[in-house]
């Protein structure tokens, strides 16, 4: 399901990410269908602030916009801008780790 938003700001521990195609490993090595399903790449464009907890401490959100991700490929919601463009939702637990650049 797609939800057209014109300007959107992730909250709490959610970040929005730009999903990159990637068929081949840094290494070399192909990615099949199966594994591309699994885990997938992207750019994070925009975090929220962090986590509240009850006791009212806010934890940030370990990533920032520009850092390249690894995530799990299930765990995003589409969303569509005014553009056009489709970005993914998701919270910051979903991303896997960072891929050097």
């Amino acid at each position: 399901m797609y939800l057209p938003v014109p300007n959107f700001e992730p909250t709490s521990d959610r970040v929005l990410v730009r999903k990159i195609e990637a068929d081949k490993s840094k290494g070399g090595v192909l990615m099949p269908p199966s594994q591309k399903m699994l885990f997938e790449q992207g750019i994070i464009i925009a975090v929220g602030p962090g986590k509240k907890y009850d006791n009212g401490e806010l934890v940030p959100v370990a990533f920032k916009a520009g850092d390249h991700v690894l995530f799990s490929g299930g765990s995003a919601a589409d969303l569509r801008m005014e553009n056009g463009e489709v970005l993914w939702l998701m919270t910051e637990s979903a991303i896997l780790g960072v891929v050097s650049q």
